[in-house]
């Protein structure tokens, strides 16, 4: 009998992201807020809608703007969620279980030209009680 080393959940996504950043930091790869987008090459936009007749049930529309000086080879976004948040629909990009809930890649339009902007939507529910308005989603470009 071989005794192997467990390895978590968490070890594994950050092994992942590690290795994903490494491999992104070749392509420059960049994070931007909109808070702090000055400079870097992408900005997100977002507006977060909760439904009138179900608070907990949210719908977002998003932009993902370009605002380097050469087209991008594609993008990612994370959106920061609540915990035990459920992704109920999305448009224009996927999930990315890999890295965890509330990442999304882009699907079809993965280029981006510089000051050009590309949209996305997806719907959230929040469990009872939750305060489930979307705080802020990032983007990588690269």
């Amino acid at each position: 009998m071989i005794n192997r080393r467990v390895r978590r959940p968490f070890v594994r996504r950050f092994l992942a992201g590690l290795m994903a950043a490494v491999v992104g930091g070749v392509g420059s790869l960049a994070m931007a807020a909109p808070s702090h987008a000055d400079g870097m090459p992408c900005r997100v936009d977002f507006s977060d809608y909760a439904s009138s007749y179900n608070p907990q049930h949210h719908r977002v529309t998003a932009y993902v703007h370009n605002t380097g000086s050469v087209t991008s080879t594609g993008w990612v976004v994370y959106a920061f969620l609540p915990p035990d948040t459920v992704i109920d629909s999305y448009a224009m990009v996927d999930p990315m279980p890999e890295y965890g809930p509330g990442w999304f890649s882009a699907r079809e339009t993965k280029a981006i030209r510089p000051g050009h902007v590309v949209s996305f939507y997806f719907t959230y529910t929040v469990p009872p009680g939750v305060d489930g308005a979307l705080s802020e989603i990032v983007c990588s470009i690269f």
